[in-house]
């Protein structure tokens, strides 16, 4: 009896064939849905935990200061937290920034007998609306000392035309002062963001042109002085090739100095020297600049050296120079060579308080100051619309002296437009026919 109530099976249960397999099955999938689970929770968890811990080191706040000791000074944490900021006011203005990798620099601290370590960088910055960099630049904190940034250079970045900027910092580690370049900005003009796509910003209205009546019995004239020559030696030829006065001014010290002097005493041009002079910025300058805290003899040796780089020229005029030509003292043994070779001055006009055009005339030298420059915007269109304003203030007071640039752009500019120049009674002239 013991023995079949031991195989009896209750009442209302079954065991059918292949049931116990089922559960199997239904347990190994429930097994492997629990793993996937958990894979897939630690994944979330660990990568949600990685993105947060990269978001805090990114906001994590930079050193703002350079980190100086008795003998060395590491400014490159500061500088990136400058750069940062300025990143974060491009994108702000709603700019488009791209960086390249910070270059690492260092030069040798002559007065503890270190080291002083900073960091460059390129930033390309594509601008959806006009952009007020010296008010960004001005806007930067000045915990690790004094930013300035250069005046505008035209460059080209991958072939495209660019404007560049030098942002410099300055600072006084244990009274030595010392002015590093922190980044270079390439910065597209705002028509190219136009035509990848971008709303288009509001136009800006060009110079209104003044109505003009032409001077009675005079024929206008019209000297455009193209600066920055030695610098584009194609450019240089589409302005010969036009087959008008044109006055070039030579930069000294660059690699096609030589060979600019030369073929524009050969193409016709009327030859003089750019003269390098110190900016208010203090930054951007080039090889040979004078300076304000120069001795008498060191301008007096640098405008020299400067002029026999240049044989042949007539006359100067400034390169920059918005601080050295507002400085009597700085301006007078440049001047005073001038004079002493029959060489004319013409004040390029950089700064409203520039003393060097009314100098010059003290001391007898022949001298004129540029009224417009032409190609500030430098699209063919904007600089043919200068040059009827150009046009128009020659008509209104007899004669007009212009600045333009050694630049692919405004040589083409200045092809287009002389046909329409002359027609309205416009006669191109040498500088020197214009100072007095």
């Amino acid at each position: 009896m013991a023995q079949q109530r031991k195989g009896r099976r209750p009442a209302g249960r079954s065991h059918p064939k292949g049931s116990l397999t089922q559960r199997r099955r239904g347990f190994s999938l429930w097994v492997v849905l629990l793993f996937i689970a958990v894979a897939c929770g630690a994944w979330w968890y660990f990568g949600m935990h990685d993105s947060n811990r990269a978001a805090e080191e990114k906001a994590k706040p930079l050193p703002q200061k350079p980190q100086v000791t008795q003998s060395t000074a590491d400014y490159r944490p500061a500088i990136d937290n400058l750069a940062t900021r300025l990143v974060a006011k491009l994108e702000a203005e709603g700019a488009k920034v791209e960086g390249e990798t910070p270059v690492k620099k260092e030069v040798k601290w002559e007065e503890t007998g270190g080291r002083i370590h900073w960091s460059a960088r390129n930033l390309v910055v594509t601008p959806s609306r006009p952009l007020d960099l010296p008010k960004l630049i001005d806007a930067l904190p000045d915990t690790a000392g004094k930013v300035t940034l250069s005046e505008a250079h035209e460059d080209t970045w991958h072939e495209d035309a660019v404007e560049r900027y030098e942002v410099t910092l300055k600072d006084r580690p244990k009274q030595d002062e010392i002015t590093m370049i922190i980044a270079h900005l390439y910065v597209y003009p705002v028509k190219a963001t136009q035509a990848a796509g971008t709303e288009a910003p509001q136009a800006t209205a060009p110079p209104e042109t003044p109505k003009a009546t032409p001077v009675a019995g005079k024929t206008a004239k019209l000297a455009i002085l193209i600066d920055d020559a030695g610098t584009n030696l194609d450019a240089q030829a589409v302005y010969a090739s036009i087959g008008r006065p044109f006055s070039l001014a030579i930069m000294p010290n660059m690699a096609n100095t030589s060979a600019a002097a030369a073929q524009a005493a050969e193409q016709g041009f009327e030859i003089m020297l750019h003269l390098p002079m110190e900016p208010v910025s203090g930054s951007g300058m080039e090889a040979g600049t004078l300076l304000t805290t120069m001795s008498v003899t060191d301008i007096a040796g640098r405008t020299k050296a400067a002029l026999a780089q240049v044989p042949g020229a007539v006359g100067v005029n400034n390169h920059q120079g918005s601080k050295f030509t507002a400085d009597r003292g700085a301006m007078l043994p440049v001047l005073q060579i001038l004079r002493d070779r029959g060489l004319f001055y013409v004040d390029s006009a950089t700064s409203a308080d520039s003393i060097g055009s009314s100098l010059a005339g003290e001391m007898g030298i022949a001298t004129r100051r540029n009224e417009l420059f032409i190609d500030n915007d430098s699209s063919v269109a904007a600089i043919c619309e200068r040059l009827r304003q150009a046009a128009a203030m020659a008509q209104l007071d007899g004669s007009a002296l212009v600045i333009g640039h050694c630049r692919p752009n405004t040589a083409e500019a200045v092809r287009q437009m002389v046909p329409e120049l002359e027609a309205q009674g416009i006669e191109l002239v040498y500088v020197s026919q214009l100072v007095g």
